[in-house]
This record gives C-alpha cells, structure tokens and sequence, in this order.
C-alpha cells in the first residue's frame, strides 16, 4: 500500500486494521527524522545488511 500517510506499524498489528502514526504524541515517534523508530532501526539495519554483502576490496 503507497501513502503519503504513515501507518503506526504497532497499533496496527493487533487490531488489522491500518492505523494512523500518532507522530509526536507516541514515544516510539523520532521527530528529527519525522518517522518511527521502527521504521529507523529497519533501514539502519537494512543499510548495514547491505554492506555486508559488498565484496571487501582486496579480497
């Protein structure tokens, strides 16, 4: 599903039906990034993942 607006992936997963990000009112929400922290720690690690598989240089 493409939105330009942000489903809150915890509220969302007990209930099945799509719920609204509650932004700054959630202390899960990191404002200087404006998304959620799960969402943060999924592309971190995603970006980490990604390194991992690049071959190293030299070898």
């Amino acid at each position: 599903m493409d939105s330009l607006v942000p489903v809150c992936p915890l509220i969302s997963t007990r209930s099945g039906v799509l719920e609204l990000c509650l932004g700054e009112q959630c202390a899960w929400y990191v404002a200087p990034v404006r998304k959620c922290a799960l969402y943060v720690m999924g592309h971190k690690g995603a970006v980490e993942l990604q390194q991992l598989q690049k071959p190293q240089a030299g070898h």
